[in-house]
Parts: C-alpha cells; structure tokens; sequence
C-alpha cells in the first residue's frame, strides 16, 4: 500500500488548461503524465473481492437472499432495462480540446434517461461524462500484465513503475477525474479488464481503493455480483451526492430561474 503524498487527488485535481479555450492544452499523453504525479501515494490496495464487495456495496440481507440466482446471470441479463452499456471506444467529447487531447473510454454504464445517442449520420455515440454512471477500459490478453497499472504483490510498492504501466494508471486516473469534475459524485467506480483478468477501483475526492487482481474468464460470478450490487445500491451509494438537487428542464425551479434571469435583463 503506498503512503507518500503527492500532488492531489483526481477529485481536487484542477482542470485549468485542459479545456479547449485554455491557454495551454495538453494532449493526452501529457495529461496522463500529469495524472500520475498527482495521484502518486494515493492509491490503497489490493482489496480482497469480499471485503471491497461487503465495504462499498453492502446490501440489506433480504435483498442479498436473491444474488446467487442473479449474478449466475451474465451482466446483460444482470442490469434492469434501465441501465445502458454503450461503447464510446472510437469517440469523444470536443470539449476536451480535439482528437490529440480528448480520452477515449471504451464503455461507459448509463441510465437509460441518460444514454448517449448515435449522431444522425449514424456515427457511434459519444461518452458523456457529465452523466456517465461507471466507466470500462479493456485490454487485450497480450496486455494482460505490461498494462495493468497496480501490483498485487505485497513485497513490490502497490503503483507499477514500468511506464506503459503508469500510462494505463494515468489513463484510468483521467476517467475518474472527468466524472468527478463534471457530475456532484462523492465517489465514482470503474473497472478495467486485463485479458483474463479485471479490477474494480473506487475513487473518491482523496484518493482510490483498487481490488486485488481477478481472473474473472474461469470466475466471472464476482464481475456479476460487483454490477448486481451496484445497480441494486442506493444513488447514494452509487456515488451520487444526494445534498446536491438537479434543476429539470421546466420544473418550478428551472422556471424561477429563468424569470430571474429575465427580470434582471430587463433592468
């Protein structure tokens, strides 16, 4: 488990200059780099699949009664027709600045009111971070090891130094940072699968938990479970902050706002 600190956390990381009217953009690459230092020492784990089950999704036991049937399931059958999987692997939002600066998550988890649509032109859909409820990045077989950014091995320091390694790190680090920027989250989750193997990480404002190293091909019960519980989880413990009330779009409100405004412009 790490424990120097450096930097900030993804929660408290600023954003200034990687916007797309800043003055100074960084690429991708670079703001990979910069993920990295900043999360450097803020990392804890690996956590068993129980414990980081039972710490942050517990359930009440007349609903847990029902999983062993459930999560036999694939993760399809899993999720309520509510809950969306889209894959975003090949698009972006402009608003982090182009192609050379923009992160291209694989899958993001969406509820249905929020999912992202395909452009008319029939281009695949693209991530929105501001509504995004978890975020999956995968690897292949080949990268099963080189690219897993966290070692399990109690002797060596839990953040992999080797740099295709810290690339991954910065890059998981980035999806974390844009969810926990652009939405009122307390925590966010995301999972990332290695070849054979995944890992869960749950991130909050002062660092992140990551689960031990999974070979979910031969046991892909504990996946399932992880997706069950969440989709069964309160907002709350999805990660959402419940002190913070959304304005919809011609509530009383959204309409007080906007007379508001309107009385002020008319000043």
């Amino acid at each position: 488990m790490s424990s120097h600190t450096v930097g900030s956390s993804p929660g408290k990381h600023s954003l200034t200059g990687s916007r797309q009217h800043s003055a100074a953009v960084p690429d991708a690459k670079t703001k990979r780099k910069n993920h990295v230092y900043d999360m450097s020492g803020k990392f804890a784990g690996p956590m068993p699949a129980d414990t980081f089950l039972k710490t942050f999704l517990p359930l009440p036991r007349s609903t847990l009664k029902t999983r062993k049937a459930a999560t036999r399931e694939c993760s399809e059958k899993i999720l309520p027709p509510e809950y969306k999987w889209v894959n975003t692997a090949t698009t972006m939002d402009e608003k982090e600045g182009g192609k050379r600066r923009s992160q291209l998550v694989d899958m993001g988890l969406y509820h249905s009111d929020h999912v992202p649509y395909s452009e008319q032109n029939g281009s695949p859909p693209k991530p929105r971070w501001d509504r995004v409820m978890l975020c999956a990045e995968f690897k292949s077989h080949a990268n099963t090891n080189t690219m897993d950014p966290f070692e399990d091995d109690p002797t060596k320091w839990s953040e992999a130094v080797s740099q295709p390694r810290q690339d991954m790190r910065g890059q998981i680090v980035g999806y974390a940072a844009q969810m926990l920027a652009q939405q009122h989250r307390t925590h966010v989750f995301t999972l990332i699968v290695l070849g054979a193997w995944a890992r869960f990480i749950r991130w909050d404002h002062s660092g992140a938990v990551f689960l031990e190293r999974i070979r979910y091909a031969q046991c892909s019960q504990q996946i399932s479970e992880f997706l069950w519980r969440f989709v069964k989880s309160s907002r709350q413990q999805q990660g959402y902050d419940e002190t913070i009330k959304e304005i919809v779009k011609d509530s009383t409100e959204y309409n007080l706002l906007l007379a508001a405004r309107d009385a002020n412009e008319e000043q």
